[in-house]
């Protein structure tokens, strides 16, 4: 007899593990885009740019991006393509 409660809850938490973990690749999935280090609407490459931009000339412009101040910064006397 408890052979059997223990084969029940052994199904049991296989299937309660199944659903979790495809619980979780769905959620992994349809947040991809918000973590993806290469994709524009990465919330981390937006924030920077967000906090940059204000900081910039204290308006909401999209007047900064991270990339651009950085080859600035690594590129000090570049000359610009007119």
């Amino acid at each position: 007899m408890k052979e059997n409660h223990f084969y029940v809850l052994l199904a049991v938490a296989g299937v309660a593990a199944y659903l979790v973990g495809r619980g979780a690749v769905k959620l992994i999935e349809s947040g991809a885009e918000a973590i993806t280090p290469t994709n524009p609407n990465n919330i981390f490459y937006g924030g920077v740019n967000a906090i940059g931009d204000t900081f910039d000339n204290g308006m909401d412009d999209d007047s900064f991006s991270l990339g651009g101040w950085i080859y600035d910064i690594t590129h000090p006397n570049a000359e610009y393509m007119q």
